[in-house]
């Protein structure tokens, strides 16, 4: 049997496997993880007595996004766990290797992936979450948009949900885009590639691994968005306690946008170089066969003792065909995206900041209401 026929797919992380890890399909799992952890918050709300300060809270608002994060971020993660799978079989044939090898380097790329590296890049995460709970928001506590006590069960419930939880996923996250990257800049290189020079979507089939990347804006713009109520109540109340401090949030938010614009445009970049080197190989091919049919034609003419004797349907059929294929190769990309998939994310990096100030004046309401 052909080992390229085969298919094995990539492995989901270890974090990810574990939290899907129920006697459910993986969708109904996901569903189950954020209903659990919203009921969780409940529960103990109801238990403590809290529940009427707690449900018309910008603190309940804070766990429906945790509980809508933790479910869409894992289904986005194993979403594009399996696009990227999809992607780099679909492209199969624009890579000049064997079967085998090809599957050993898919293999390769699923140890990547399932790497725990993954979770160490949530270990930052972990230690700046923690450091922000004790240092700037257990102090503010209690007020008018979090009205439970620093160490009442609720808070210690939303925080370690927070910290244990949503953070490690994200570390996982970045580790994806790190390994999209690594896979884009082996692509001519451990790859080696052939790129066809009349294709549909001109690049080759690469403007499909662009899509890949759109899905990562996708997944990362949306757990930012999601993340941003925590990012506007410190902004909120950093602003009290120090202008300087205050800045803080809006800095980390401003890093987050820029690395998800670096693991969107890097990759791309690698592909344009190789993209703009086959154009120029597939150019200058060309312009030598059409230069020799043309010098070939004018020896022809030169040589031929009358006109009747120049073939000349055949003649203007060959230097039609090598025109109009001088004109296909002149059409190549040298960039795997497209405007519109370009649009797409640009509009993608915006909502977070549109729902970074909306969220702003949200808390300036919930203040007005509950003052």
């Amino acid at each position: 049997m052909d080992k390229g026929s085969q298919r094995t797919s990539f492995r989901m992380h270890p974090v990810t496997t574990a939290l899907t890890r129920v006697p459910l399909q993986l969708t109904s799992a996901m569903l189950l993880i954020g209903s659990l952890t919203y009921a969780g918050f409940i529960l103990l709300a109801l238990l403590s007595g809290e529940i009427a300060q707690l449900f018309f809270s910008f603190m309940h608002l804070v766990q429906l996004d945790f509980s809508l994060l933790i479910t869409i971020g894992l289904f986005f993660l194993y979403d594009y766990f399996r696009k990227l799978d999809e992607t780099l079989r679909e492209i199969r044939y624009v890579f000049v290797i064997e079967d085998d090898e090809y599957e050993r380097y898919l293999e390769d790329v699923s140890d990547k992936l399932g790497s725990p590296r993954g979770v160490l890049l949530g270990l930052p995460f972990i230690v700046l979450g923690l450091a922000s709970i004790v240092f700037f928001v257990m102090p503010t506590m209690p007020n008018l948009l979090f009205p439970v006590e620093p160490l009442s069960p609720v808070w210690l419930y939303l925080s370690f949900e927070f910290v244990f939880i949503m953070l490690p996923l994200f570390g996982v996250a970045i580790w994806l885009g790190i390994v999209v990257m690594s896979v884009a800049k082996d692509i001519g290189r451990k790859l080696e590639i052939s790129v066809a020079p009349i294709s549909p979507d001109r690049a080759g089939g690469l403007v499909s691994f662009s899509d890949v990347l759109l899905r990562g804006v996708f997944m990362y713009s949306l757990l930012l968005v999601l993340l941003i109520p925590v990012f506007v109540y410190l902004v909120q109340y950093l602003s009290a306690t120090s202008p300087i401090l205050a800045m803080v949030p809006s800095v980390g938010l401003a890093l987050a946008i820029m690395t998800i614009g670096i693991f969107f445009l890097v990759p791309q970049y690698y592909i344009h170089s190789i993209l703009d080197d086959e154009k120029k190989k597939h150019l200058a091919q060309v312009s030598e066969e059409v230069n020799t049919v043309l010098s070939n034609i004018r020896s022809m003419l030169a040589s031929a003792p009358s006109s009747a004797d120049i073939p000349s349907q055949q003649l203007t059929l060959v230097s039609l065909q090598l025109t109009t294929l001088f004109e296909q190769v002149e059409k190549m990309k040298t960039w795997p995206s497209t405007l519109w998939i370009a649009t797409k994310a640009i509009s993608s990096l915006v909502l977070i900041l549109v729902t970074f100030f909306i969220n702003q004046l949200l808390i300036l309401y919930f203040e007005a209401i509950l003052g």
